[in-house]
């Protein structure tokens, strides 16, 4: 299983406490991923990334829903 986070980078200028918020989920539970493929919108203090799988496998388990909150280090989904 691999977890699915955020890049520490997008996180450099912000407090730790800052909060973001997971706009879109690109894919649903049990759909095959690839890695580096486009999984997620996440929206940080005004700016928008994409969030990619980092390995290839299926989507198992979404943990933040869209439109839900999340903090720096959070695992948003699984995948195996």
């Amino acid at each position: 299983m691999t977890n699915v986070i955020t890049n520490d980078e997008i996180w450099l200028d912000l407090d730790d406490d800052t909060e973001g918020l997971l706009d879109e989920w690109h894919v649903a539970e049990g759909e095959q991923v690839e890695g580096g493929q486009n999984i997620a919108s996440i929206v940080l203090i005004k700016a928008n990334y994409e969030i990619t799988a980092p390995t290839s496998g299926v989507l198992s388990k979404i943990l933040v829903p869209e439109q839900d909150s999340f903090t720096k280090g959070q695992t948003l989904a699984e995948i195996d």
